[in-house]
């Protein structure tokens, strides 16, 4: 029962949230100021999720050396 009500208080905060940006967002996305935030706004979070890959990748993959095998493994 307690992994259950853990389990509720971790997401029901990030859900609750998302349903209100949800509604703010329907609102909002035809505004012109709205669409000129947006368009400056989504390259650098598309540079932020490339730069955390990154710096992620080495620690993911190991020893550069090894990447070829872990590729060729996959393949």
């Amino acid at each position: 029962m307690g992994a259950l009500i853990a389990t509720l208080c971790l997401f029901a905060p990030a859900f609750v949230l998302m349903g209100v940006l949800s509604h703010e967002y329907a609102r909002l996305k035809g505004g012109r100021r709205f669409q000129d935030f947006l368009a400056r706004v989504t390259p650098a979070v598309v540079g932020l999720a490339i730069s955390a890959a990154v710096l992620l990748l080495p620690g993911a993959l190991g020893h550069p050396a090894g990447w070829a095998l872990k590729v060729a493994d996959c393949s």
